[in-house]
């Protein structure tokens, strides 16, 4: 049986993963800038970032499990089979 809708923790952790790795560009481009001394302000933006990435990598993998287990509700019948076909095709890419 499939849901209607995809399931609430679907939903979060698609939305957290999300706003993550948006967090995560936007700190890389940003620490492009920050002065090489003193050290410490420095490692400490890198470690940070490095900690986000590692984050993102396990919430990856949590959401990886769930997809397994939790069957995404089914594309509508008015879709047509290209449309589906390409639909199935990118998501198991973006999986891959």
């Amino acid at each position: 049986m499939h849901a209607a809708r995809y399931h609430p923790v679907s939903i979060a952790l698609h939305w957290l993963i999300a706003l993550l790795v948006l967090a995560q560009v936007t700190l890389g481009w940003w620490m492009v800038d920050i002065p090489k001394t003193p050290p410490g302000v420095r490692a400490w933006w890198f470690n940070l970032h490095k900690s986000i990435g590692l984050t993102i990598g396990v919430l990856m993998l949590a959401r990886l499990g769930w997809r397994l287990k939790h069957r995404p509700p089914p594309l509508p019948a008015s879709m047509p089979s290209w449309q589906r076909a390409s639909a199935g095709v990118s998501h198991f890419l973006l999986y891959a």
